[in-house]
């Protein structure tokens, strides 16, 4: 009898395990875009402009697809399952091309003299502490004969009334775009 128990408890355990051991299915991950919710720039007939020189934007090493959080106290990290659908440069990129050029009264340069614009994202974060977003970009134009017109590091917050990617995604959008569009202003007091 000891011999058919030992049995039939070898063959219950057997098959449970593999349940045990198995493990779950892996964690997706989630996709956003800051951009999505806001509302279209408006079409613009855009007419000879201001001649500017930019290429690309520049960004801080740490911020790549993954969604950055800061703490209050300095410490940094990301969330392990919600992702950007593109680098948060291109973001900037993208909001800098369509308000200083596609809105006008900018024209860009591709050869030749002209200002040059540089910009660098150094933060597109949530706050963990404060509940807020930042975003802050530093920006400098180059006049063609050697100065500079223009060196300002800009930084927008924003408030996240709940806690949802979604909800930081849409704040992080606005506030880029606040950026963007104060960026413009200054540019036209330079020229």
């Amino acid at each position: 009898m000891k011999a058919s128990h030992l049995l039939l408890f070898s063959w219950a355990v057997m098959w449970s395990l593999p349940a045990c051991i198995s493990p779950d299915p892996p964690p997706e991950f989630r996709y956003f875009d800051p951009l999505a919710g806001l509302p279209a720039l408006p079409e613009v007939e855009s007419e000879e402009g201001l001649g500017l020189r930019f290429r690309h934007t520049a960004a801080a090493a740490f911020l790549k697809e993954a969604m950055v959080w800061r703490s209050a106290g300095g410490e940094m990290g990301t969330f392990d399952l919600w992702r950007w659908s593109e680098k948060p440069e291109k973001y900037l990129q993208w909001e800098l091309d369509g308000i200083l050029f596609q809105q006008g009264p900018f024209q860009r340069i591709e050869t030749g003299l002209g200002p040059r614009l540089r910009v660098e994202l150094r933060a597109f974060e949530f706050i963990r502490n404060t509940g807020e977003v930042r975003v802050q970009f530093w920006a400098m134009v180059q006049a063609s004969e050697g100065g500079t017109m223009l060196e300002r590091l800009y930084q927008q917050t924003a408030e996240v009334p709940v806690v949802e990617p979604e909800r930081i995604a849409e704040a992080l959008g606005t506030a880029l775009r606040q950026g963007v569009l104060t960026l413009r202003q200054d540019l036209l007091a330079a020229f």
